[in-house]
């Protein structure tokens, strides 16, 4: 209790604390003031306490270290969004406030983290048990929905790679006979050679056009590594 007050010195403003609710058939509803977030505030030898734990005090009793006072009015209306104008807030019917702990407390709010923590099963509908969840940062994690999600990751990017490889072999297919080649080398001027064999290591080209003091037909070998993106040789078409 708030610097120790006695019942019998908290019983002194009873009648002037009464006189400032409203009773309805439920809730029994405090007027002004009210501190920032809604609660009747209500002071007693110069001591502040909060409206219904002043309520609590001097109809139930002491209320224990630690402990909090939850509103069940507030608890069991579904409608109420809760927040600085939730009229239960300002409730001081000793009927309506139980002793809790602040876990218990906040989890019987209707703020998002006490709506997502009171949920038994993910939203596609398997259950957040001991060999399912995984914590992370405070909160629960689908681990068949995790698994699921690495799992298409893993899919699209297969997808990806295979679509890419396949525009790679559009535009730069592996050596094949009959097919022509750029020399992307400066010096070779862009002449152009013909495949006319390709063995496990090594095709061998032909010159395509005649450059230069170079006759067309002329032969020579050149490793399979050259035949892909800036290595040496740019794929123009089938001849």
């Amino acid at each position: 209790m708030s610097k120790q007050l006695e019942i019998s010195a908290l019983m002194r403003r009873a009648e002037v604390f009464w006189a400032r609710t409203d009773r309805t058939a439920t809730c029994w509803l405090w007027h002004p003031p009210l501190d920032r977030e809604g609660y009747g505030k209500f002071s007693v030898s110069k001591v502040q306490f909060y409206a219904h734990r002043y309520a609590y005090l001097i109809t139930v009793g002491p209320i224990p270290d630690g402990m909090h006072l939850d509103h069940v009015c507030h608890t069991r209306d579904a409608q109420c969004a809760g927040g600085r104008g939730c009229l239960h807030r300002r409730c001081v019917n000793p009927d309506h406030l139980e002793v809790v702990t602040p876990g218990e407390n906040a989890l019987r709010s209707n703020s998002p983290f006490a709506i997502a923590a009171r949920r038994t099963h993910c939203p596609q509908g398997h259950p957040y048990d001991e060999a399912n969840t995984i914590r992370r940062q405070g909160s629960r994690v689908c681990r068949t929905c995790e698994r699921a999600k690495g799992e298409r990751r893993r899919d699209q990017g297969r997808a990806l790679r295979a679509q890419r490889e396949a525009l790679r072999r559009i535009e730069n297919p592996p050596p094949a006979v009959g097919q022509i080649w750029q020399d992307t080398d400066p010096r070779s001027h862009g002449r152009t050679v013909r495949i006319v064999e390709v063995s496990d290591t090594h095709a061998l080209i032909e010159l395509h056009e005649r450059l230069g003091n170079e006759t067309p037909g002329r032969r020579t070998r050149v490793r399979l590594h050259r035949f892909r993106p800036r290595r040496g040789y740019r794929y123009l078409g089938t001849n």
